[in-house]
């Protein structure tokens, strides 16, 4: 069979200008008519106004305004510069007095609403802002900055198909603003319309414009075009070295190509993409991978999120290997469960100063600096560790469901703070009413794994579509995760989107198959099925962009497959509704085994 590339999703980069751009002020013949009086003309001391903010004597300047102002109170374009001094300086709460007042007096005057709009989005008032930019367009249909304004804010909404259409309006005002292109042609690349996107990229591109190559060589990277993509990074990376999204996404290409050595190489260059490290000690040393750890305490530092810290933890085993005291500075989430490798010799909270150390190493440094290869892959699994009475405790909750029993998660984190990450995070993730398709075979039984967002789904179940969930308790009073992978140990199998949920199972050497969108995380490579990272792992890859449909299919067969041996050694009910229907599950007793879900907040 064809082999399919698939692509990796990391951030595009987007255009730095905006418009306005700043400050701007008005020029003397800009004003009205004013008397020749010098001392007392308004137009005078307006005049001087400009002359010292081009000086950048922004005091000075004001106070020229206010006097020109109290002269003559209709001087709205005094009232707008003066706004702008204020907003240069953000203080915003000043500077919408004065585009107001300016608005007040000349509703005729676009910029004055234009600002006001940007003032109250920069005070976080998005929703007002919106209805100025709104109402701009109402009033002046042709007005291309309010349609390009409105529809950033809402792209960063996620209100991606409005956006669109008004982004769309802007070019028709004027196709040559290379700045809206960039920015439409990348919210098309958020709801997938990939091939669009690119279409626009090239429109605008140039031979130096390294943002845009950059879009470009993501996009068809996306498209599953890694063999024209690459030339474009590498165009990238000639025109400007330390063009580090490049240099990222180049080596995160590698990494799907199954070059370890050069794609954990350019991984490094995350630390370039705005992205600071968790602060060390002052004086600590990085290591090198070379140097002696013999009676050296290391600190190793997580970074990103509880997904990534599940999969490499591994590499701490390759440290305490080679003689070192190892202190893991770990997400505060994580810290019970991983306190218990044996591996690692203390767990210490990311956020809090570290014990004294000799060395420090990030976690995902470890893939480069020692050097992994496909066949180096540490595959000592399991790598993290139920604890065992609580594995006991779930087996004894478990014993009255018969059934082939599948924890099921949907949904990753969706509080990221840029659109292009909640995007992302929204493309792999599913919809929990998907799942009725596994739920409707013969012998399953499901339990939600999904905790912190997504379960508000729960309440909108088909009728007869019933999934275990567990009370308020579950991973809070044994710490966070620690239920989760004792009852994942009492799994038959585990089912879930790319989300730590995956990597805990992963961990755990429990069966687990993994739903992935098209494209996939880079650390999914392009193998159709398997990971080299997780023996215990089964990939469903997406055969088209946001086709979730044709992956559950394809899952439900599989799992029909898996569960006929099952059938025919177990003895239990060939409903697909396990022990119970519609209600909590029951235990042999008649007691309640669980509480329907509480809203538990819980980490992702």
């Amino acid at each position: 069979m064809k082999k399919k590339f698939l692509a990796t999703i990391f951030v595009l980069v987007f255009c730095t200008q905006t418009t306005p751009k700043g400050p701007t002020y008005l020029s003397l013949d800009q004003a009205p008519p004013a008397p020749t009086i010098e001392q007392k003309d308004p137009a005078q001391l307006f005049k001087q106004a400009n002359t010292f903010c081009k000086g950048n004597k922004k005091a000075e300047a004001a106070q020229l305004y206010t006097q020109a102002i109290a002269l003559r109170p209709d001087f709205y374009q005094a009232y707008f510069n003066r706004g702008l001094i204020f907003w240069q300086d953000k203080q915003f709460e000043q500077a919408e007095r004065d585009f107001r007042k300016a608005l007040e007096i000349a509703p005729h005057y676009d910029r004055s609403w234009l600002m006001l709009a940007d003032t109250l989005k920069k005070q976080d008032r998005v929703k007002e802002a919106i209805k100025e930019y709104r109402d701009l367009i109402a009033a002046k249909p042709d007005n291309f900055e309010a349609y390009l304004h409105l529809a950033r804010i809402l792209s960063d909404e996620h209100e991606f198909e409005t956006a669109i259409r008004l982004f769309e309006h802007a070019l028709q005002i004027n196709p040559y603003h290379r700045p809206c292109r960039l920015d439409y042609a990348n919210t098309l690349n958020m709801v997938n319309r990939t091939q669009e996107a690119l279409e626009n990229y090239y429109e605008i591109q140039t031979e130096s414009d390294t943002n845009i190559l950059h879009n470009i060589a993501y996009t068809l990277k996306k498209l599953g075009r890694i063999d024209e993509a690459l030339p474009y990074y590498h165009k990238v990376i000639e025109v400007k070295p330390e063009h580090a999204e490049a240099q990222f996404g180049l080596g995160c290409t590698y990494i799907m190509l199954e070059d370890f050595i050069k794609g954990f190489a350019g991984y490094e260059w995350r630390w370039n993409r705005n992205r600071k490290p968790f602060p060390v000690p002052e004086g600590l040393q990085k290591w090198d991978g070379i140097s002696d750890l013999r009676g050296k305490t290391i600190l190793l530092q997580a970074e990103q999120g509880l997904g990534d810290s599940l999969q490499f933890i591994r590499y701490g085993r390759e440290l305490k290997a080679r003689g070192a005291y190892v202190i893991f500075a770990s997400q505060n989430p994580l810290m019970t469960l991983l306190s218990r490798c044996d591996y690692i010799d203390e767990v210490v909270s990311i956020h809090l100063t570290p014990p004294p150390c000799d060395l420090y190493v990030s976690l995902m440094s470890l893939p480069h600096i020692l050097k992994t290869e496909i066949d180096t892959i540490p595959l000592d699994i399991p790598y993290v560790f139920a604890d065992e009475d609580l594995v006991q405790h779930w087996k004894q909750k478990l014993s009255g469901d018969h059934s082939f029993k599948i924890g099921i998660c949907w949904q990753g984190n969706p509080n990221y703070s840029t659109p292009f990450l909640r995007s992302a995070v929204a493309n792999k993730s599913v919809q929990l009413k998907q799942f009725e398709v596994i739920h409707n075979i013969p012998g399953v039984s499901l339990y939600c794994l999904q905790k912190m967002s997504g379960e508000d789904q729960l309440n909108d179940l088909p009728e007869g579509f019933t999934i275990h969930t567990f009370g308020p308790d579950f991973d809070k009073t044994n710490g966070r995760f620690m239920d989760t992978a004792a009852l994942m140990k009492n799994l038959d199998l585990v089912l879930t989107v790319d989300t730590s949920v995956a990597h805990l199972a992963g961990a755990l050497g429990v069966p687990v198959w993994v739903l992935l969108p098209e494209p996939a995380d880079w650390r999914w490579m392009l193998r159709p099925t398997d990971t080299p990272w997780y023996p215990n792992m089964r990939l469903f890859r997406q055969p088209s962009i946001g086709d979730w449909d044709s992956v559950f299919e394809v899952v439900a067969q599989a799992l029909k497959d898996k569960i006929k041996s099952h059938l025919r050694s177990s003895s239990y009910p060939s409903t697909g509704s396990g022990p119970c229907s519609g209600q909590a599950a029951q235990s042999s007793s008649g007691d309640p085994m669980y509480d329907l879900l509480e809203q538990t907040p819980w980490g992702a």
